[in-house]
Formats: C-alpha cells, structure tokens, sequence
C-alpha cells in the first residue's frame, strides 16, 4: 500500500485490481432501468485510479472505506448527469434508406 502511494505503478495496478470488484458493486446499486451499467463502471474505475494515486494513509484513513466513498461519489455523480439511453440506430436507417434526391 505504501508502494502504491510513493509511485510504484506495479504496487499501484495491483492495488487497482484487488479494488475492481467494489467498483463493480457500487455500480450496481446506481443502476436502473435505461441506463448503461458500463457507463457507471467506467466512472467509478476511473475514480478508482485516481483515488489509489492520491491515498494517503495517515490523511485519508482505512485504504477501503477512502476508496468506497470515493468509488459511490463518482458513480453517484455520473448517475446523476446521465441521461437515459435512446437507440436512435432504427431512425438511422430508415433516413438512409430514403432517397434525398427530392430534398435538392
């Protein structure tokens, strides 16, 4: 932990990985229906990385609970700034297939 803080970038992945999986569980507390459950992830993973980097022991407390506050107020915010998903692929391809030589 303490290699992972001072710039060991092996120590920091590591730590990156062991912390995945709370990423993952506190994506799926923010998830509902219409939302990208991947869009949640990735802004928590990101989070991740970023709290890793910047831990410090004796400012931030218990590596875990620094983390997992982190990890819940960058899903939050993100779940909050989403807007639902709306497949526009059908609207798409029915403007493609129509002929726009009469709109000339």
């Amino acid at each position: 932990m303490a290699a992972a803080s001072s710039g060991d970038w092996m120590a920091h992945n590591q730590l990156v990985d062991c912390y995945r999986r709370l990423v993952v569980q506190i994506a799926y507390r923010y998830h509902e229906e219409g939302q990208d459950l991947m869009d949640l992830i990735i802004a928590g993973n990101l989070e991740l990385v970023a709290a890793a980097r910047r831990y410090n022991r004796d400012v931030d407390g218990p590596l875990e609970r620094y983390l997992a506050q982190r990890i819940d107020r960058a899903v939050a915010a993100r779940k909050r700034e989403s807007i639902p998903i709306i497949d526009f692929r059908p609207l798409l391809d029915l403007l493609a297939s129509q002929d726009h030589r009469a709109c000339t």
